[in-house]
């Protein structure tokens, strides 16, 4: 059984009762299953003091002004996990949102508490300031945020970020140099787009897009792990970006994640490599060919990182290229030397060893 993360703590908000917006069905059960990946064994094995759910109350106030969850809820949860103390908290924090948003400008996310009114959207709390907050203060060494919302743009309403008084971090002898702070930042659409809650096939409840495909991820779908049979922040974002698209078009809609890549590998799920199920792949070159291949990790709009090279002449019919490579996992096989790069998807694999042909130039 693995150990429990008791350095991790989390923070999960949804909001399904706007009295002057549109209402919501799936937000709080989105933020309840995110809260139960968080505390299962198989899943981000929190401590249940580590988790806070903050949903909204199933019936509506008579009075707008009285409505939950507001700012307040949530940096009050924030402070008794110590937040604003100038003291390191933890090593995570993960930061949930499902509810309705919008996007001021292309680098933040408006999260509207339930107070919130077409002409009073200053009820919010924004991406930018708190993820700016969490980097300059450095009370956790990684955050991720999970926002399954909207991002409809408004230019007239600025975000809101924690509002008790900061304090810097101090040492007993004097001020702390300033922690590295890595983010992780999943959005459940683009600046100015949506995000969508559609029926389950499998049922009668609404699910969000988002949520479904940041948690199947999470609970290690085989396309969501690495090489070494991890789910990190890089398998994660590749796995995302891709199932949203599915999952939108199996729904006849149409909704893209967006996500700010963590500059270091955080990682979500460990499995050894032994425990990773693998078929042999045979990578056969063309005698048109020559120089090196490359075989790499995939990843969608960057460079992933390198497995293995081969030179050509070492990848012919008669002497394949021979390497055992993840089932259902995408990689990509390029030739700098033609500018040529395709993608080797072994869950195409109809048998063992899996014969990929390099296309001819």
């Amino acid at each position: 059984m693995p150990n429990i993360n008791d350095s991790h703590y989390a923070i999960a908000v949804g909001i399904n009762t706007y009295p002057s917006l549109r209402p919501l069905t799936s937000s709080v059960k989105d933020a309840t299953r995110f809260c139960q990946w968080l505390g299962a064994k198989n899943g981000g094995n929190l401590p249940d003091k580590n988790i806070k759910l903050i949903p909204s109350p199933e019936i509506f106030p008579s009075n707008s002004f009285a409505a939950t969850p507001i700012q307040d809820d949530i940096d009050e949860v924030l402070r008794k996990f110590g937040v604003g103390k100038g003291q390191r908290v933890g090593e995570r924090l993960y930061f949930y949102f499902a509810g309705h948003g919008f996007g001021p400008d292309v680098t933040d996310v408006g999260m509207l508490m339930a107070r919130a009114t077409m002409d009073l959207l200053g009820y919010n709390i924004g991406l930018r300031p708190y993820r700016i907050y969490f980097h300059e203060l450095a009370p956790f060494d990684q955050v991720v945020f999970i926002l399954d919302c909207c991002r409809s743009r408004d230019y007239n309403h600025e975000t809101r970020g924690p509002l008790f008084t900061p304090k810097r971090p101090l040492l007993q002898n004097g001020p702390q140099a300033h922690r590295s702070v890595d983010s992780f930042v999943v959005m459940g659409s683009p600046y100015g787009g949506e995000a969508f809650a559609p029926v389950e096939k499998a049922g009668d409840e609404r699910r969000g897009i988002l949520t479904t495909a940041v948690l199947e991820g999470l609970y290690g779908h085989p396309r969501a792990l690495d090489p070494l049979g991890r789910v990190t922040a890089g398998s994660l974002r590749t796995y995302v970006i891709e199932r949203v698209k599915e999952l939108a078009k199996e729904a006849g809609l149409e909704q893209k994640a967006e996500v700010i890549d963590a500059q270091s590998e955080i990682i979500f799920r460990e499995k050894g490599p032994a425990a990773m199920k693998t078929i042999r792949v045979h990578i056969v070159a063309p005698p048109e060919i020559d120089g090196e291949f490359i075989l790499r990790e995939t990843r969608i709009g960057a460079v992933g990182p390198e497995i293995e090279r081969r030179n050509g002449a070492q990848a012919r019919a008669a002497n394949p290229w021979a390497v055992d490579l993840a089932e259902n996992t995408r990689y990509e096989l390029e030739h700098p030397k033609s500018d040529i790069a395709v993608v080797i998807d072994t869950g195409k694999a109809q048998k063992v060893p899996y014969v990929f042909k390099f296309p001819k130039p």
